[in-house]
């Protein structure tokens, strides 16, 4: 009888160990965070690939909800390859579910010893300083920026669902590099979007107050970084009072809290 009972247990030890070092790099197999957020930055110019910044707070239903399902879908796993991916970790939030986080927290020890929880907290601070030059974000927020890290390529604030994630992706890829194949499901770009951007650009930036306002309500819902960098431009402290509460009106109005900084 002892020694059938110590033949099992060996066994379920043997298992045990064999099938834990086998769960460990599966955890890792995951989206590729990077600890260090100047590192990251470096790794982007070198290799060109844009990057990727997830903003995510502890202890708020929507957050927990983006780490425990889109970062474990397998087809943002695979995308994600083709970014240098930065997860911004803030310590502490007072959510709708009291302050639980369980899925956040969980979710980041499948790679604690890869990344760790003090470090991904780092990066939110330097990546929310760096590129939205806030004192504090709203969550869940994607931040897609260019190699070089001077130009945002697209942005997501709240939630969204794992294939509206997967497009974004997409979209972001496509507009640094076109020659990124999109799925045939997923039209963003064509060659008339573009000349229509920009003569929308052109008529927002024009001297007729009418026509001004008229075209800055319309090109507030492009999705694309021109309209990013017109608007930041439009919104900025050197530029006329007036036509600075156009640019804030036609983003309010059109929901666009969710796309631009």
């Amino acid at each position: 009888m002892h020694k059938l009972a110590l033949a099992v247990f060996v066994f379920l030890l043997s298992w045990t160990t064999t099938h834990g070092q086998d769960a460990a790099p599966q955890a890792y197999r995951g989206i590729a965070w990077q600890p260090v957020f100047g590192k990251a930055l470096q790794l982007a110019k070198k290799e060109s690939r844009p990057i990727m910044v997830a903003f995510v707070l502890r202890g708020e239903s929507a957050n927990e909800s983006i780490c425990g399902e889109h970062f474990l879908d397998k087809e943002i796993i695979e995308l994600s390859r083709k970014f240098v991916c930065l997860l911004a970790y803030a310590k502490n939030v007072k959510g709708e579910n009291g302050g639980s986080t369980q899925t956040s927290d969980g979710y980041v020890t499948t790679f604690a010893q890869q990344v760790t929880a003090a470090q991904l907290m780092k990066v939110e601070s330097e990546a929310r300083i760096e590129f939205l030059e806030a004192g504090q974000v709203s969550a869940p927020q994607f931040l897609f920026v260019h190699p070089g890290g001077e130009k945002i390529l697209l942005r997501h604030v709240w939630l969204l669902s794992p294939a509206e994630l997967l497009q974004k992706m997409h979209k972001a890829l496509h507009f640094y590099d076109p020659k990124h194949v999109l799925p045939k499901s997923l039209a963003v770009s064509t060659e008339s979007d573009l000349v229509e951007i920009k003569k929308l650009i052109i008529a927002a930036d024009g001297k007729n107050m009418m026509t001004r306002r008229e075209a800055m309500t319309k090109v507030a819902v492009k999705e694309h970084p021109m309209v990013i960098d017109f608007l930041i431009k439009q919104t900025g402290k050197d530029v006329d009072q007036s036509r600075r509460l156009e640019a804030v009106r036609a983003m309010g109005q059109n929901g666009q809290v969710k796309y631009l900084p």
